[in-house]
């Protein structure tokens, strides 16, 4: 697999991959990432066809996507503090 583009839209990283004929869509933001993958039996046959898929809609979607991940990973880890808060008493 090799890097045959990257860009940043709206804070968004994306890195696009090629392997034989399948390409890999790779999105980062504040440490979290969505993989798409895509090939030409969805009519994807190169990396302009892949561009293409980015658009204004698919990266709204994709960041709203992130926000949900941030706030699911901020619970869970909020909950996994309080219990451990609570498994050791305050030693005064």
């Amino acid at each position: 697999m090799r890097i045959i583009k990257e860009l940043q839209i709206k804070d968004v990283n994306i890195t696009i991959f090629k392997m034989e004929q399948k390409f890999t869509l790779k999105l980062e933001w504040q440490r979290m990432e969505q993989v798409f993958k895509l090939d030409g039996r969805e009519g994807i046959e190169d990396v302009n066809n892949v561009i293409d898929v980015i658009d204004k809609e698919f990266i709204e979607n994709v960041q709203s996507v992130f926000q949900s991940m941030l706030k699911n990973r901020n619970e869970r880890l909020k909950a996994l503090q309080e219990v451990e808060d609570e498994e050791f008493p305050e030693i005064i």
